[in-house]
């Protein structure tokens, strides 16, 4: 048994059961938790003006985070929405949080590891580009 689990092939059912929990768990924490309560931006808008950028990029920043948050939970344009949150959570990690210390670092960290991670491997078959991309090919699984 133990044996069999650690040999399961990189395009396995359980390979796309596990990007689809990630993809669940992340992207409706991102778009509910981080991206929701940004709208609208009010005190967010103030601490990105406090870095010298326009007030417009709290917009942004808070659309960003709840839309690719949905489109990552539901599988649907995941690697453009993945790659959108790389570059997000590459700024806030290296720029917004560079003199904090790693652990308040943390959670900008595991966003810009899980967007990394599927902007890489893709959204697995348990999506909705994994269902249109087997409608407009014959040749996948």
């Amino acid at each position: 048994m133990i044996k069999s689990f650690l040999r399961i092939p990189t395009n396995s059912w359980n390979t796309d059961l596990g990007l689809l929990f990630l993809r669940i768990v992340a992207g409706l924490y991102l778009a509910l938790i981080h991206g929701w309560s940004k709208i609208p931006p009010g005190q967010f808008t103030g601490m990105i003006q406090g870095m010298g950028l326009p007030g417009i990029v709290a917009w942004v920043v808070a659309f960003t985070e709840l839309f690719g948050g949905l489109l990552i939970a539901l599988g649907f344009l995941t690697r453009p929405a993945s790659l959108v949150l790389v570059i997000q959570f590459l700024v806030v990690v290296l720029v917004a949080h560079a003199p904090d210390p790693v652990s308040q670092r943390e959670l900008g960290l595991l966003y810009l590891t899980v967007s990394s991670l599927l902007l890489l491997a893709g959204p697995g078959r348990f999506s909705v580009d994994g269902i249109l991309n087997r409608k407009s090919s014959p040749y996948q699984r």
